[in-house]
């Protein structure tokens, strides 16, 4: 008995070099940097290395990343070796470095053009929108690119490409590759019907063409190449397309590195389909704008403008972590001599934070008025046992506020922190308890007062603010707090939010934790 191999064996026509996707495959990049040595006299060139030598020639120097998986480098001047053939036509420095400088950022913007059109391509291989998954480390076009570059070193290749097919099955499109021009992608699709190995591929055989003399014809492969293997990439319900892997010599593909190709087709198979079921599951833009129009909801919810109370001024802040979150302030006039005021938050962030919010605000907003403060709280904390059954959680703080005296009774649960400023110190008001909504029966510390006297404030920050931590990576606590809203007591109290706003944007940049964060400031005016 004959033995057969087991993937189809046909040969190929003509060697080519295959171009690796680097700086080098930018052309007109030597190019530009001689003819800015013609027009100054200023010798620019480009730097295969992420960080310039130091030396004392250099000049000048600026960064160029081509992108992700790719060496970066950097354009640079400086004076040393052929820098002497244009000393005698130098022109102005500033204008020459101003031209350097423009020059950089426009090879910057055409590199970024470049990753925005493979990570297009890509997506489009899936048919999702150009959006990265919280749960994701790199974008789809990263993770094809890497997988495709495993699978064509692994079985000694020297570049790899993966055609998709478009919806009515007639033609084939690149979609991701590694070890091709970047100018491939912008290539017309290929008709399936024209593509003998394709169509011998997608029936379910690989197909490797190791010689030239049978790469002829129907069974030429999509770019030149002295051998080729190329493998079905399907689902085992839906084809997808083919991935092609390419050699630069003639070389036979044993059934090791058969196999191998055949387990990168299935990797590439498994994250288009899980991408795809993300954006059916999630029903892509109908959900953005349902998000969006929450979203909306949520900010419009929020007082923004102090109401017109003879010697008292309110301020609130609150900004989630991601779209939608839990963070929220608010104020209620009760009669003509009392105010009720509140900040919360609700578990994390995301869409649950902002649910339980909601029914938090409608439990603290719903009945007669006046109530007790602890009546309050136990009505929110049973109105959030009986939503989730234990699953929803909250920090929040009340207040009952007399405007004629500035007698203030108020309680808290979870995590805020109620900060009491005077103009030559401060009090902390509220000790960290259990938040609302673990147990139904839940109870409580007894209410506390406080007389605001003229030229006081009362400042409440949830836990997203209390757990920021300062440039050096500690944790914000009252005292660091307090020193800093001391500054601002006898402004306004949007000028104490926007202070401690701008600590937080410093600080985020090192340190930024996704919390939801609100802030309340209460001040009494001096007489």
């Amino acid at each position: 008995m004959v033995s057969r191999p087991s993937h189809l064996q046909i040969r190929s026509v003509e060697t080519h070099d295959l171009v690796r996707p680097d700086l080098a495959d930018i052309a007109c990049l030597g190019e530009l940097c001689q003819a800015f040595a013609e027009a100054t006299g200023w010798p620019l060139r480009f730097v295969p290395e992420p960080e310039p030598a130091e030396t004392i020639d250099l000049l000048w120097s600026a960064p160029v990343n081509p992108g992700v998986g790719e060496s970066p480098g950097h354009l640079r001047i400086d004076l040393c070796g052929a820098a002497a053939v244009y000393e005698s036509m130098r022109a102005d420095w500033h204008a020459a470095e101003h031209m350097a400088g423009a020059i950089s950022e426009l090879v910057n913007e055409l590199f970024s053009a470049r990753r925005a059109l493979r990570e297009r391509e890509a997506e489009l291989a899936a048919a999702v929108p150009v959006k990265p998954h919280q749960d994701e480390q790199a974008h789809l076009a990263a993770r094809l690119e890497a997988t495709l570059r495993a699978g064509a070193q692994g079985i000694g290749c020297q570049a790899a490409a993966l055609y998709v097919l478009d919806d009515a099955t007639s033609q084939l499109k690149l979609r991701a590759a590694w070890g091709l021009p970047l100018e491939k992608f912008t290539a017309q699709a290929r008709p399936l019907a024209q593509q003998m190995a394709d169509l011998e591929a997608l029936m379910g055989h690989a197909v490797a063409l190791e010689t030239r003399a049978d790469m002829v014809g129907r069974w030429r492969p999509p770019e030149p190449a002295a051998a080729a293997l190329c493998i079905p990439v399907s689902s085992p319900t839906i084809p997808f397309g083919t991935v092609w892997f390419f050699s630069q010599s003639e070389r036979a593909f044993s059934d090791e590195q058969t196999n191998i190709a055949e387990v990168v087709a299935g990797k590439i198979a498994s994250d288009l389909e899980r991408t795809a079921l993300i954006k059916e599951n999630s029903s892509g833009r109908d959900i953005e704008r349902q998000i969006a129009v929450a979203r909306r909801t949520q900010e419009h919810q929020l007082p923004v403008v102090s109401p017109p109370i003879p010697g008292w001024t309110l301020g609130g802040w609150a900004e989630p972590a991601a779209d939608l979150g839990g963070a929220f302030y608010d104020w209620r006039m009760l009669d003509d001599s009392s105010l009720l005021l509140m900040l919360g938050d609700a578990c994390d962030t995301g869409l649950e934070a902002a649910l339980a919010s909601t029914a938090l605000r409608a439990a603290l907003r719903a009945g007669e008025m006046p109530l007790d403060i602890d009546e309050l709280l136990r009505r929110a904390n049973r109105i959030l046992w009986e939503s989730s059954a234990g699953n929803w959680w909250a920090g929040l703080w009340l207040a009952q506020l007399n405007l004629a005296d500035g007698r203030c009774h108020f309680a808290g649960a979870g995590r805020p922190s109620a900060l009491w400023l005077k103009p030559d110190s401060w009090v902390s008001l509220i000790k960290p308890s259990e938040p609302l909504g673990l147990e139904p029966n839940q109870t409580f510390g007894e209410k506390k007062p406080l007389l605001l006297a003229p030229g006081q404030s009362l400042v409440i920050c949830n836990r997203g603010i209390m757990e920021s931590s300062d440039v050096n990576g500690r944790p914000l606590d009252e005292a660091a707090l307090s020193h800093l809203l001391l500054k601002e007591l006898s402004g306004p109290p949007q000028r104490s939010i926007d202070s401690v706003r701008d600590w937080l944007t410093e600080t985020d940049r090192q340190f930024r934790k996704p919390q939801d964060r609100s802030m309340l400031v209460v001040q009494r005016l001096p007489r």
